[in-house]
């Protein structure tokens, strides 16, 4: 599915303008202009003067006087014409100011709305992707389009502004990059789960954490990525990994044995062992709590990793699209990530 984009904007006649009314950029109109209704005063003392009479005048010259000698005292008629075309113009420029002013809130409400679209549509088109790892051909060629699309309409915050939508943490709902594609397909694996993948971002210390959870009979555990982060631009993030953390173990109770699994294009059924797995998660209920308790005092494993300035641990990330809900980065080899912020940090 294409969804084809176009500006409603472009469509807007070319009179709206965008701010060139009255009052947006070439400065408030003049008395002057306002008051200019007939020819030029003609020189004092001819004959044209009453004939002229009733007529404005130019604004700034005072009418010539009974004898036409062009002196102070224009006529309470003269004056009452004038004030009275201020007021009849005064209407027509003000609307023609809040005729431009609405034709810029429907172009950036229609951005808005744009980009709103675009997300519910690729949220939509990701859910049921498995994060990029099961789909057609054609369906990533539509997600790539729609990706293109929705870059396109990115509100571009400046550098400080990024790295405070940037804090928080992110969830990876897509991406193409199949370097991960091993990973994220273990959870294929018979008694495998691979939960969510995370990225953690503090803005204060300039620390990513990467982390993936998973989920054995039994047990569940996560491992963390950590690295540090240099905000380059309000697109550009360096990032060198500097350790790596498999977290202490938690005993889980419950265990959803499957009736059959796929071994090597082969079903095989599981039934007979449901017993045994009933047994366990009974005997575990009672200790899972001190267990638990007990594995809490042990400490994280953490390796520290060193892979120098250029190494494998050392790449950037583009980001190519920004807001307070949705991020699109492409790394260095070309991969494409969609994350989705579940968690916004308040300074």
């Amino acid at each position: 599915m294409r969804v084809p984009v176009q500006r409603r904007s472009s469509l807007l006649p070319a009179a709206a303008g965008r701010g060139r009314g009255p009052g947006r950029g070439a400065g408030p109109r003049s008395s002057s202009h306002l008051l200019r209704r007939g020819p030029p005063p003609p020189a004092a003392g001819g004959e044209g003067e009453e004939e002229e009479a009733g007529e404005l005048r130019w604004a700034g010259e005072a009418p010539p006087g009974p004898s036409g000698g062009g002196e102070a005292g224009a006529a309470p008629a003269e004056e009452e014409a004038a004030v009275e075309a201020v007021v009849a113009e005064a209407p027509a420029a003000a609307e023609e100011e809040a005729g431009a002013v609405a034709v810029e809130e429907e172009e950036y409400d229609e951005a808005a709305e744009m980009r709103a679209s675009l997300k519910e549509i690729i949220l939509d088109e990701v859910e049921d992707t498995k994060r990029g790892t099961v789909m057609t051909a054609e369906k990533r060629a539509d997600i790539a389009e729609l990706i293109v699309q929705l870059e396109a309409y990115n509100p571009e915050p400046s550098t400080s502004m990024a790295g405070e939508l940037l804090a928080g943490k992110w969830k990876l709902v897509y991406t193409s990059n199949s370097e991960l594609y091993p990973l994220l397909l273990a959870d294929e694996l018979p008694f495998v789960t691979i939960g969510d993948i995370t990225q953690t971002i503090s803005a204060d210390s300039m620390e990513v954490t990467n982390r993936l959870a998973v989920e054995v009979p039994f047990l569940k555990f996560g491992v963390r990525a950590g690295a540090a982060l240099q905000l380059r631009s309000a697109k550009t993030l360096d990032v060198k990994f500097n350790k790596t953390t498999i977290e202490t173990p938690s005993v889980v109770p419950s265990f959803d044995l499957p009736d059959a699994i796929d071994v090597l294009g082969q079903s095989v059924d599981l039934s007979p062992l449901a017993p045994l797995a009933s047994q366990l998660q009974d005997a575990l209920k009672g200790t899972a709590r001190r267990v638990n308790k007990d594995l809490g005092r042990l400490d994280d494993l953490e390796i520290p990793v060193d892979w120098g300035e250029k190494g494998p641990g050392a790449t950037w990330l583009l980001t190519t699209y920004l807001d307070d809900e949705l991020r699109i980065s492409r790394g260095d080899g070309g991969g494409v990530f969609i994350l989705q912020k579940v968690l916004t940090f308040v300074r």
